[in-house]
């Protein structure tokens, strides 16, 4: 546990780091949003998205999520009516993300509000005890690392989100597994 606890401060403070590092960056001219707020509907839930620097922004998240892929996690699972094996669970999620094509899409032309872009990150994320579901799971929390590359665009105030990496989870009991890819894909409203 205490190892598990050493890797979710480091995470924590490597992003706390990043931020402190880019502000004085973030002072300059910026292609970012200071600050968006939004509600994700294929998760529900709700977020925010603060700018850290010039081409950086930090995002995160609560809400409710479904999480099934990882076998190595779970102590047993039952197919329901239809296969489908499924938990439903709280989340948190915090999400470095650095943009990368912001002047291209400048120069063209194409729309940079509420952060549209493409951009590569390192996620973390925090999965609570399952409310619902046909999963026994060894342990009732369990915490996510995810490099990704991705792209998130608004059409208005319909925010998309969608990026892919490959997965470490880990649990408070020693228990730990690598899926190698890992898709999300997520829908929102911009305030």
């Amino acid at each position: 546990m205490n190892s598990i606890l050493k890797t979710i401060c480091c995470i924590f403070l490597i992003s706390s780091i990043c931020v402190e590092a880019q502000e004085i960056e973030a002072n300059k001219t910026s292609l970012l949003e200071d600050k968006i707020v939004r509600i994700n509907l294929l998760s529900p839930g709700f977020g925010v998205e603060l700018k850290t620097g010039k081409y950086s922004s930090l995002s995160l998240s609560a809400g409710v999520t479904n999480s099934w892929l990882y076998p190595t996690m779970n102590d047993e699972s039952h197919n329901g009516e239809f296969g489908f094996v499924y938990s439903i669970e709280p989340f948190i999620n915090v999400n470095q993300k650095f943009f990368y094509n912001l002047n291209k899409r400048l120069k063209e032309g194409k729309n940079l509000s509420y952060n549209s872009g493409n951009f590569i990150s390192i996620r973390s994320m925090a999965l609570g005890s399952p409310f619902a579901g046909n999963i026994t799971r060894k342990n009732d929390y369990q915490f996510y690392l995810i490099p990704s590359w991705g792209i998130q665009r608004s059409y208005n105030r319909i925010h998309f989100l969608f990026d892919v990496g490959p997965l470490f989870v880990f649990d408070g009991k020693g228990n730990s597994g690598f899926f190698p890819m890992l898709l999300r894909v997520n829908l929102g409203y911009n305030f």
